[in-house]
């Protein structure tokens, strides 16, 4: 017995020292190639409230390639708070512009000068702040917006959607995404009231990793592409349904309800504008049934581009790169002119030889 009881034991021992040598190299590992490439190890930081955020001090320096394989420089920062840019909220002789949004206005795949809203600021002679965070859904950027307004006081909100914010406002169909899952325990409004939940089997262990274990994320993370995708996915729900799909037609409803907040926390003097990365007309039907302007031009700027044989994203095949951010940045020009009037409006042109 005293035999049986010790080899259980020296097992017990043996695996925990396992799992600590594998969770110290896992660590080790991207702390050395956080320091060799002069980046920090982590884009995101937990976050009670907001379930994650963009992580303080981030910083990349680097080398990057666009989706046609061309390298280019890239010198990302974020501040203490995750913003790319935070301008001075006591100045009286320039417009303040403030932009929510996710990945794309996180913008890692450019330099901080780069950025569409850097681009902005320094065309229209305006003070920016500018806060995004990947893979956020529209209770996230409101309650980003709600947390910094009343400090900055802008004279214009500016909240860039993407079409996977449906996905990532609905935890039903963000659980049987295929694509669009961010693995981490997010806030999802329903019934007028905010829940926490993590979209996977097992959230407990899944939460716990994000938390705490870098070896446990990526064992699971390894693990989950493994895992056949849902099937039917939410994505062919939608596009083979659209509203008559009912879980995304709550999830319009819910994307309707919390454009009405972002409206309703913002100064009725100061005007909300939104823009989508890509076509989407139920985005514009709900921003105009609550009061927001909705500019059209980025998404066709984008197509246009395209068509012409433009590449304007990063190696990744979906974020913009430095082209990208340009032309997104004039397509906002004319439309938020009006807010910071004496600015600069020379066009910005994207012909097909244009790189970074």
């Amino acid at each position: 017995m005293r035999n049986l009881l010790l080899g259980f034991l020296s097992l017990v021992v043996a695996l925990t020292v396992l799992v600590m040598a594998g969770e110290l190299a896992v660590r080790g590992y991207l702390v050395a190639q956080a320091v060799l490439n002069d980046h920090t190890v982590l884009l995101f930081a937990p976050d009670e409230k907001l379930g994650w955020r963009a992580a303080p001090n981030y910083r990349f320096t680097g080398e990057l390639h666009d989706a046609a394989g061309q390298p280019y420089p890239v010198r990302a920062r974020t501040d203490a708070r995750g913003f790319r840019a935070f301008g001075d909220p006591a100045v009286k002789d320039r417009a303040k512009l403030m932009f929510i949004g996710d990945s794309f206005t996180h913008a890692r795949h450019v330099s901080d000068e780069n950025a569409y809203f850097s681009v902005l600021g320094e065309k229209l002679s305006a003070e920016v702040f500018a806060l995004g965070v990947g893979g956020y859904g529209t209770l996230q950027q409101y309650l980003m917006l709600d947390s910094y307004i009343d400090e900055i006081a802008p004279d214009a909100v500016i909240i860039q959607f993407c079409p996977n914010d449906f996905i990532n406002n609905s935890f039903e169909l963000e659980f049987n995404s295929a694509r669009n899952n961010n693995h981490k325990r997010r806030p999802y409004f329903s019934n007028g009231r905010i829940s926490y939940r993590l979209p996977k089997p097992s959230p407990a262990l899944w939460h716990f990793a994000n938390e705490h274990s870098r070896l446990l994320y990526f064992l699971l993370t390894r693990l989950d592409r493994l895992r056949p995708a849902p099937q039917p996915s939410s994505e062919d729900q939608i596009n083979n349904r659209g509203r008559s799909f009912p879980a995304f037609a709550q999830a319009v409803e819910v994307t309707g309800l919390l454009l009405a907040k972002i409206r309703e926390r913002v100064p009725a003097e100061v005007p909300v504008y939104a823009f989508v990365t890509s076509e989407a007309d139920i985005f514009r039907e709900l921003a105009e049934d609550n009061g927001i302007r909705f500019i059209p031009e980025v998404p066709r700027a984008l197509s246009m581009a395209r068509a012409q044989g433009a590449v304007l994203e990063a190696g990744d095949g979906a974020h913009w790169n430095n082209a990208g951010h340009r032309l997104v940045a004039n397509a906002l020009l004319l439309p938020l002119g009006a807010v910071a009037p004496g600015g600069v409006f020379e066009p910005v042109t994207i012909s097909p030889a244009v790189r970074p």
